[in-house]
């Protein structure tokens, strides 16, 4: 099967990550979503499926940022949880096989 996606992007949309009290005690103040693409890859390619995983994390710290001084526990905590979140969604998303056990590895 060739994974090289004809699909433009895979999407991190951290809406269904967020509980209500996450999000009522720290407001995020990014983006609710970034789009990574990788068209240019070919995920049958080892290295491409590295560089698409590298690409979800960067693009989840864009995603996952909560500035809030005199909160920064409460900060890192959520941005560490979004981040694994968003990840794991964008992984299943793009649902290659050698992505999500790379990802499984990471975790």
């Amino acid at each position: 099967m060739n994974f090289k996606k004809t699909a433009q992007c895979a999407t991190l949309i951290l809406a269904s990550t967020l509980s209500g009290a996450a999000v009522a005690s720290i407001s995020v103040v990014s983006e609710p979503a970034v789009i990574v693409r990788f068209a240019d890859l070919d995920l049958n390619a080892p290295a491409d499926v590295t560089t698409l995983y590298k690409r979800i994390k960067r693009a989840s710290y864009r995603v996952c940022i909560v500035p809030r001084q005199g909160q920064e526990l409460a900060a890192a905590r959520f941005a560490k949880e979004c981040r694994t979140a968003s990840v794991g969604r964008a992984v299943q998303q793009v649902g290659v096989p050698a992505l999500i056990q790379l990802h499984q590895s990471k975790i």
